[in-house]
């Protein structure tokens, strides 16, 4: 999977984790909603002014949105084996 798509899957899914609209974060970078869709598809790759505004906006780190795949903290009550 190329870098652009790593990436554009990543911003996707917080995206959808906390509601957040595509104009919302196309305003925020200063892009077009069409320039967003580029890079939430990975058509495009996201330069790292712009990657930075968006991992300051959800809270996280640059190398997160770098990461093929990313899994939840689980907490379980009782023994694991």
């Amino acid at each position: 999977m190329s870098l652009a798509k790593v990436i554009g899957n990543n911003i996707h899914a917080l995206m959808k984790k906390q509601n957040v609209k595509i104009k919302q974060l196309a305003d925020l970078i200063g892009v077009t909603r069409q320039t967003m869709t580029k890079y939430l598809e990975g058509e495009v790759i996201i330069d790292s002014e712009k990657l930075f505004k968006i991992a300051e906006f959800f809270g996280k780190p640059l190398d997160y949105f770098l990461e093929n795949k990313h899994e939840e903290m689980a907490f379980y009550s009782g023994l694991m084996f």
